[in-house]
């Protein structure tokens, strides 16, 4: 009778543990889900930080070339000025001697 009863109690401690060892993997089934997601999500946040400094670099060099085109746009102002001036000058010494 008595180990009857220690039988019922083994019995009932696997029946326990079984439910436990069935949660656990549960758990770490959740947990695999759950790590794959966020692996995804880093190597996603990876990718998009690539492409930001790639475009953070392509945004640099236009920036220079910007500046570069802005400087020879001025000088080109500058150029044309001058040159509008001196020919103003030559159309005012042209006509004062053909006058």
């Amino acid at each position: 009778m008595e180990l009857q009863e220690q039988l019922g109690r083994t019995n009932q401690m696997i029946t326990e543990l079984t439910d436990h060892v069935d949660k656990l993997d549960n758990i770490n089934k959740s947990l695999l889900t759950e790590n794959e997601e966020l692996r995804s999500a880093a190597l996603d946040g990876i990718e998009i930080a690539k492409a930001v400094q790639d475009l953070t670099k392509e945004r640099e060099v236009l920036s220079n070339d910007l500046a570069d085109r802005a400087e020879t746009i001025k000088k080109l102002i500058e150029e044309n000025n001058s040159l509008s001036l001196k020919l103003s000058i030559l159309q005012k010494e042209t006509k004062k001697q053909t006058s």
